[in-house]
């Protein structure tokens, strides 16, 4: 946002922060956000700084994740990596992603060891025609884990054993949230 609406250290965040489950609010808030030039100023470290805080906000047990999409660029925060960096120090349940949208070979080293250093992993865009399968990637990588426990009023007698090791059932989430039917 070109207006700080947030505060880090008593430093102003150049961040927007928005919550619906309402598609049509989220479009219209999206709109609002591109018609007042979302990108007239680069704020990635406060845009950063201020997702860390939204993940921290949320409840404690809840797996969260954060999607960092930037050129690599940071030209006008009032705050540097390491605010990122103290910020996002012992975040729980918090998995980061990043997408680095440069149009040069190598990965951001900041963007890709954020990642790494919280659980998630990085893409690396160097023209818009990637971006479409990097998203499509990105949403496929979010795993939810579901721990199953059944509890027989008669137990069966004899030995159990479950093959596979392991049962993975995937779910794919509508965009407010909620499981698909």
């Amino acid at each position: 946002s070109n207006k700080p609406t947030m505060t880090y250290k008593g430093k102003g965040l150049h961040a927007k922060v928005f919550r619906s489950q309402h598609v049509a609010q989220l479009r219209r808030f999206f709109k609002e956000s591109y018609e007042e030039g979302l990108t007239d100023s680069t704020y990635l470290y406060e845009a950063m700084v201020a997702g860390v805080q939204v993940a921290r906000d949320l409840p404690g047990n809840a797996t969260k994740f954060l999607l960092v999409f930037s050129d690599g660029e940071d030209l006008n925060s009032k705050i540097g990596r390491e605010a990122v960096i103290a910020e996002s120090k012992g975040m729980t349940n918090v998995v980061a992603y990043c997408v680095d949208y440069m149009p040069t070979e190598k990965l951001d080293p900041f963007l890709k060891s954020f990642a790494e250093d919280n659980g998630g992993r990085i893409w690396k865009a160097k023209s818009s025609d990637e971006l479409l399968s990097i998203f499509g990637d990105f949403s496929t990588t979010l795993l939810h884990r579901y721990v199953v426990e059944y509890r027989f009023l008669n137990p069966p007698e004899g030995t159990a054993f479950l093959s596979p090791e392991h049962l993975d059932i995937q779910m794919l989430p509508l965009l407010n949230g909620s499981p698909i039917s």
